[in-house]
């Protein structure tokens, strides 16, 4: 497993989480009991069952997930692990450390050791004034953005929900396992397939 996946790209999807947790009824309606912020679920599995399973199966089937950003809920950024009387711990700064304690490289010497070109400005980066700015004053250069956040700045690449760095991060360790798989059918080497068998599986 890759170090940079392990520690960086794949953390993107915290990114993607929800502050509120749906709960329906069968009408696809909320529920007298409400909503689940959900930071009110942490080591409290009874909260999100009170109202039976059924409510969050249907919430969770129409939920649709954040769009990958550097921007957490404060479930994650400020009530980790934590409740609203006490505060808990920051996922956001959390990514961000791990990848400094695994040794992983800036932003841009890692999209260059991935095969990418590095990017000159923040306005490289993403088209998002807001963000650029933000980028700008916490950094001041783009030589010292850490790869998460860099990462996570990028605007969306080739219609997926991540940036290039991600992507090219990601596609490669999921390559790496597939072809590394020697039970993965398309491996001719194994022997456990015939030709015709690996083609009626690849049409299903």
């Amino acid at each position: 497993m890759d170090n940079f996946f392990a520690t960086v790209s794949y953390r993107y999807g915290h990114s993607e989480v929800m502050e509120i947790v749906q709960r329906l009824d069968e009408n696809g309606q909320e529920i007298p009991a409400g909503h689940l912020l959900l930071f009110e679920s942490y080591f409290r599995p009874t909260n999100g069952l009170a109202a039976g399973i059924e409510p969050l199966l249907r919430g969770m089937s129409v939920g649709q997930q954040s769009s990958g950003s550097p921007h957490f809920p404060s479930a994650l950024q400020t009530y980790l692990f934590g409740n609203p009387v006490h505060r808990g711990t920051d996922l956001f700064a959390r990514n961000i450390q791990r990848g400094r304690d695994h040794g992983i490289p800036d932003y841009n010497s890692a999209r260059e050791h991935l095969g990418l070109q590095r990017k000159a400005t923040f306005e490289d980066i993403t088209t998002q004034t807001y963000l650029q700015r933000i980028l700008e004053a916490l950094y001041g250069d783009v030589g010292s953005i850490d790869a998460y956040i860099g990462g996570l700045s990028e605007d969306a690449h080739m219609d997926s929900n991540i940036g290039e760095l991600f992507y090219v991060s990601m596609l490669e360790q999921y390559v790496r396992i597939r072809d590394g798989d020697r039970f993965y059918f398309e491996n001719s080497e194994n022997g456990l397939f015939a030709e015709e068998e690996v083609n009626s599986i690849r049409a299903t």
